[in-house]
């Protein structure tokens, strides 16, 4: 991005030397035109067109567009790193997660890697963040899917666009701005203590960022963690809805069912799948066994309304663990069988 902000300064202060020798650039879709290079960094190439004039706005392209160039050099590793994104957001457009998803992983870890990061501006990061929100979502990874997703939400809250001809963005809730396919249900209990302390720290990386109260009220809606406390005026639907989450985290049983059908009336389907697991944990916290009966149907509410979207797996988990925790293992072993049928979505095994 440095390559490109000083590049608009050179074309702005004047003439650009028309006897400096043309760089021929090849796009990936076949395109390829000789121009004027201006800058090039670990990020793409600042150009103008041969016959643009003396003072123009410089074009960009980014790695992943390009599949190479004549007459000049590019940084070490760009063209690959490229082409490894290029290939990534391809797969995706062709629906093939499970190819997409490897590649994704590996761009942000590069992202993050200090000796790599500079290779990643915001817009490439945004890309990637999308990439992973979907891919993990058909995974049915919802804490990896809520990780991207505040990343995501973070860079857009920054100014950052999404090419949406690069990465097509994952559905979002009207009004809420989150992921549709990110259901917030309570997973402490499908995860190790090492996969409850990664997630936990990777919530906590969003303290001192735009989104931080979203990120507080996520942990607290997945892993249990201590509900934040809203300060300001400032709102929107989507804090309001996780602060109801945050608020079943410390209702008792009774109230909890006692408020049930208030809660769930007139609510957007993607948060009655959070809010039916809230109160399936509550009611079973109860010592009361009709409650705790109570508990195992509210899970199931969500595969029995939803029916195969993400989420429903896991519904049915938990709901078999329950029954087994019971010694109910002859319905409980049913259910792990449907719990496997819940995993494909649209035919591809999540």
């Amino acid at each position: 991005m440095t390559g490109f902000l000083v590049a608009l300064a050179l074309v702005a202060a004047g003439p650009q030397d028309a006897s400096a020798p043309p760089v021929r650039l090849e796009w990936r879709d076949g395109e390829s035109r000789s121009v004027r290079l201006l800058s090039l960094d670990e990020v793409g190439i600042a150009y103008v067109e041969l016959d643009a004039g003396d003072r123009v706005v410089p074009s960009r392209a980014r790695w992943d567009e390009l599949r190479g160039l004549e007459g000049a050099t590019a940084p070490a590793g760009a063209l690959e790193r490229g082409t490894r994104t290029w290939r990534a957001r391809t797969r995706l457009a062709r629906g093939e997660h499970a190819l997409a998803a490897p590649l994704f992983e590996r761009l942000a870890e590069e992202a993050a890697a200090p000796a790599t990061a500079a290779a990643f501006d915001p817009a490439l990061r945004r890309i990637i963040a999308e990439g992973l929100l979907r891919t993990r979502i058909e995974a049915g990874d919802l804490g990896g899917a809520a990780v991207a997703a505040l990343e995501a939400m973070r860079l857009e809250r920054e100014g950052t666009a999404l090419d949406e001809e690069a990465v097509a963005p994952a559905p979002r809730i009207g009004g809420l701005g989150w992921p549709s396919g990110v259901p917030l249900l309570p997973i402490e209990w499908s995860l190790p203590i090492e996969a409850r302390t990664v997630l936990a720290a990777r919530l906590a990386a969003f303290a001192d960022t735009v989104v931080a109260t979203e990120a507080a009220l996520v942990a607290t809606a997945l892993l249990g963690s201590a509900a934040p406390i809203l300060v300001g005026r400032e709102d929107t639907l989507l804090r309001r809805a996780l602060a109801e989450v945050s608020a079943l985290r410390v209702t008792s049983p009774e109230d909890a069912f006692a408020g049930r059908e208030a809660r769930l009336a007139g609510v957007d389907p993607a948060v009655a799948r959070w809010l039916h697991g809230q109160i399936g944990e509550r009611l079973l916290a109860s010592e009361d066994p009709a409650l705790r009966r109570r508990g195992l149907l509210e899970w199931l509410c969500i595969p029995a309304r939803f029916g195969g979207e993400v989420g429903g797996d896991l519904a049915i988990r938990r709901a078999a663990a329950i029954l087994r925790a019971e010694g109910d293992d002859r319905l409980a072993e049913r259910l792990e069988e449907d719990a496997l049928r819940h995993v494909r979505v649209e035919g591809t095994l999540r």
